[in-house]
């Protein structure tokens, strides 16, 4: 009896891990013969120092930059850390794109800089896309991996390439326990 409430704790876990965090998720991926970027999830803003700009949604991943959603007057924070390159490609403007302007670029500091629309105000919900119609990854210039930039309060991380849906981390977690189970009755 114990085990199953354990079992059905961790499943309650899983379902609520990604939840619990505020982190910004971008996801980049090949759609048929385009590519799509994903934004979502919330960004913590305290701890960073504000500028302002203008942004246009895009990809530059040899200065580490990537913009999702709509162009327009922009926030720009100082304080983040992580990556300076997303791969060897030059700017490419994106085709389509929707939600509020946000992402990662450089600053002349150094360190990169997190960008978000005026009107964006900490820890709300973002859900932004950007997509480069006859497009690949690479012909973006984008090198596939897993980028992680980290705030004072809060992280952002673009995943380029294959990114594993979530119900099949659900599903691999799922086979785990059954594993265990199995390896615990045994013993």
């Amino acid at each position: 009896m114990r085990f199953w409430r354990g079992f059905f704790c961790a499943l309650m876990l899983i379902g609520t891990a990604k939840q619990a965090g505020a982190a910004l998720i971008i996801n980049v991926f090949e759609s048929g013969n385009n590519v799509v970027a994903t934004a979502t999830g919330s960004l913590n803003l305290m701890g960073l120092s504000r500028g302002q700009s203008t942004g246009t949604p895009g990809v530059i991943p040899n200065i580490g930059t990537l913009l999702l959603g709509v162009s327009g007057s922009t926030n720009v924070y100082i304080g983040a850390s992580g990556p300076t390159s997303l791969g060897p490609g030059g700017f490419t403007t994106v085709s389509s794109f929707s939600g509020i302007l946000v992402g990662v670029g450089p600053s002349s500091a150094g360190p990169p800089l997190i960008w978000t629309d005026r009107s964006y105000a900490s820890g709300l919900p973002i859900n932004s896309t950007a997509q480069w119609n006859n497009r690949t990854i690479n012909s973006l210039g984008l090198t596939p991996g897993q980028y992680v930039y980290t705030l004072p309060a809060d992280s952002l991380t673009i995943n380029v390439g294959e990114i594993p849906e979530p119900s099949s981390i659900g599903l691999m977690a799922l086979g785990s326990l059954a594993i265990l189970y199995r390896l615990r009755k045994r013993s």
